[in-house]
């Protein structure tokens, strides 16, 4: 996985430098340095979106690079769209997807509206709700729409053995993840309904198992799955356990009734046990390119391929989380790319779009 370069610049996109079986990846762009004093990004003003190069077949797809579930999702849709397309007579497709990771959270939504190759996202609804007042863009109902709505993401709250339930963490440490990140936007609304007055700390790049077993926190929030198959067997020889965390009716709006059990984490979950959580739906969402540009029929490409073959995805040889997937489900508030609307509509799927 690539990393992301830090730097006090406006976002900056790096050149596209592998291919790999039909597969693109970029890496990830630069994010810019977040405020001390507030959980909020600070309210800049954004550069206006630089073109792509001329003639690109090529959209980006941002994913949380801390998120394996948005990874692994950036990596079948790529695939998706990269098998079954006729090609040129040097093998050229008509379109690809190239993966692009990066911190998620509020730089995923930054990312599109100024990076030449980003077109696509995957972000939590809520996340995106909140886009609009913590980058200060007025107009992002404008400039950015939802393609379609996707899976249910899970928190996670991983805890020392003296952690009992999540109320135990009033006045302890607890790492939210990269700055800005969707667990640290998410995680301080969540811990602030409990009326849970916690001390967060945001180790994007640090080891949170080792962190915990050493005492420099209590517990780590994440949100799906985090990248840590090397350290799954530490957690059990460190007495690691997840926290359960209840329903609250302050975040029934944002907020789904979810459980983890054995499937989701084998070395905490014994078969049988269940520990509720709560979790968040995912959308993709896309950069709203002028209608008739080059971008924006590649898009209607692309949204056309991806409904057509998204049962491929459900067909058992892919993430479960597929499985999840409900059209239906819309993004209430948030304007959908008219082809995606088309489409569905057509096929008698979903409610009337967002005006």
């Amino acid at each position: 996985m690539h990393a992301w370069r830090t730097g006090t610049n406006a976002v900056l996109m790096a050149l596209l430098i592998a291919v790999s079986a039909g597969v693109f990846f970029i890496p990830a762009f630069a994010q810019t340095s977040a405020p001390e004093a507030t959980g909020a990004l600070e309210k800049i003003k954004l550069p206006i979106k630089a073109q792509p190069p001329q003639g690109s077949n090529t959209l980006g797809l941002l994913a949380d690079s801390q998120n394996e579930s948005d990874v692994s999702a950036a990596k079948d849709i790529a695939a998706l769209i990269a098998t079954g397309q006729e090609t040129g007579p040097n093998d050229e497709q008509a379109l690809r997807i190239a993966p692009i990771p990066g911190s998620g959270g509020f730089e995923s939504i930054r990312g599109l509206l100024a990076v030449a190759d980003a077109d696509l996202s995957i972000v939590p609804v809520p996340l995106l709700e909140r886009a609009p007042a913590a980058l200060g863009v007025d107009d992002l109902r404008k400039r950015i729409v939802y393609i379609a709505p996707l899976f249910e993401e899970d928190f996670r709250l991983l805890a020392n053995p003296s952690i009992r339930n999540i109320y135990d963490l009033a006045g302890k440490t607890v790492n939210l993840g990269a700055k800005d990140s969707a667990s640290d936007v998410l995680g301080r609304s969540m811990f602030e309904n409990f009326g849970l007055d916690i001390n967060p700390v945001n180790l994007a790049d640090a080891d949170p198992i080792n962190a915990i077993a050493n005492g420099e926190i209590e517990a780590d929030l994440a949100l799906g799955d985090r990248p840590r198959e090397t350290l799954a067997k530490q957690r059990p020889r460190y007495n690691l356990r997840l926290v359960t965390i209840p329903r609250l009716h302050a975040l029934a709006k944002d907020y789904l009734s979810a459980a983890l059990t054995s499937a989701d984490d084998p070395d905490l979950i014994p078969p049988g046990a269940r520990v509720e959580t709560l979790g968040v739906r995912s959308v993709l969402i896309a950069y709203n390119w002028p209608k008739g540009s080059h971008r924006y029929n590649l898009m209607t490409f692309f949204v056309r391929t991806l409904f057509s073959r998204f049962l491929e995805l459900q067909n058992g040889t892919h993430d479960p989380k597929w499985l999840e997937v409900n059209f239906d489900a819309g993004v209430p508030g948030w304007p959908q790319f008219p082809p995606a609307r088309r489409w569905l509509d057509q096929k008698g799927i979903g409610s009337a779009p967002s005006r």
